[in-house]
């Protein structure tokens, strides 16, 4: 059996790093704010920032999950002020999500606190070890296929 266990310490890093946003001030102050929510609200942003029209099924095939899942998730989103569903002008079946305001407001809130982790993690590396991190990273996630995008 290998010594380098990389399962298990991805496991580990992944417990820690949700240990240390679920205990952040930011997600303290906002009680509403579920794991599921802000990755789905980063995913909304993130293609935004990049020129990209986001619709429920980009959403069902980013996280993986199935029609009425993300119906749901996205409704409570839409419920709670942080994305609006408007109607497409090309296709009346499909709703583009947008963000709003208060959707924006809460990304930057979450951007900082996962900034703040992200320097913490890192505190002790060199420049040229984050660079190497990373790196070895992307080639585990290349070996393993690359078809997760969270």
């Amino acid at each position: 059996m290998s010594k380098y266990i990389v399962p298990r310490q991805i496991r580990k890093i992944n417990c820690l790093v949700r240990k240390e946003i679920n205990n952040s001030e930011f997600i303290l102050s906002n009680p509403v704010m579920t794991n599921s929510k802000g990755y789905i609200l980063g995913f909304i942003n993130t293609m935004h920032k990049n020129g990209k029209k986001v619709y429920q099924k980009d959403i069902e095939q980013e996280f993986h999950i199935n029609k009425s899942s993300a119906t749901e998730i996205l409704q409570i989103m839409e419920n709670d002020g942080y994305i609006s569903r408007i109607e497409d002008s090309n296709d009346k079946r499909k709703k583009e999500i947008v963000l709003l305001d208060s959707g924006k407001t809460l990304m930057g809130g979450l951007d900082e606190t996962i900034n703040l982790i992200n320097e913490k993690a890192l505190e002790n590396f060199s420049e040229e070890e984050k660079q190497k991190l990373d790196e070895f990273l992307k080639k585990i996630i290349e070996n393993l296929g690359g078809g997760c995008n969270v």
